[in-house]
């Protein structure tokens, strides 16, 4: 399962699928990036990620090498990351959409135990009880609720391409009561903006988690 996926991001970042927002000089290199990592669980170099002048992020299932997506759309909240057939979408740093992997997360949306919406964007909210309301279509399942909570686990150092980052620990404890699913997502947030450098979520009952790190992120 992993295999198709790790092949598909080495052959590089063409046919990108292009929305509103993309710059067109973007989608024409996306065509000229290739992956070039080998070996077991091997991570996107500072000089590879350095050869890429747009906003772009690592990205692994499971225990697969890391492959590289760049931002092909920035529209409000949302961000869609492509690496030729696949595609990421994120509300600052947290996944709610996916396409072209082994199994997809068709939606996503943070509410409240009320039903109103929380801004899905960047970590967890912390001291309260909240939902990921998800579609998983492949599973004709609309409007699972996962009940989560989640709780800051401290400052934690990570390092990016050889940078030490000092950032906020995230754990998100989740289960979808219907399917019998539990998981745990971890975001590693900047303390001061709530940027996500770093994260590790589920996107689907059937596949690995999803890890991503900025690599170079995106300009406002």
């Amino acid at each position: 399962m992993m295999r198709g996926f790790r092949t598909t991001l080495a052959v590089g970042l063409a046919t990108l699928v292009l929305g509103c927002g993309t710059n067109s000089d973007q989608a024409r290199y996306a065509t000229l990036v290739w992956r070039l990592v080998s070996g077991g669980r091997g991570e996107v170099a500072r000089e590879q990620a350095a050869a890429v002048p747009f906003a772009s992020i690592g990205v692994a299932i499971g225990r697969s090498d890391e492959g590289l997506m760049v931002l092909g759309l920035a529209e409000g909240e949302r961000q869609e990351w492509y690496a030729r057939t696949q595609m990421l979408a994120m509300n600052n740093g947290r996944i709610v959409q996916s396409q072209g992997l082994p199994y997809n997360l068709t939606r996503l949306e943070v509410r409240r135990p009320d039903g109103s919406t929380v801004a899905a964007g960047g970590a967890p909210p912390l001291g309260m009880d909240y939902s990921l309301v998800i579609d998983f279509q492949d599973l004709s399942l609309t409007g699972a609720s996962a009940l989560c909570r989640s709780s800051d686990t401290g400052q934690e150092s990570i390092e990016i391409l050889g940078t030490a980052l000092t950032t906020r620990h995230v754990v998100e404890d989740c289960k979808i009561a219907v399917i019998d699913w539990s998981f745990e997502n971890q975001f590693w947030v900047d303390p001061d903006t709530g940027f996500v450098w770093q994260s590790r979520q589920y996107v689907h009952p059937k596949l690995s988690p999803v890890t991503f790190r900025v690599l170079r992120p995106p300009q406002s």
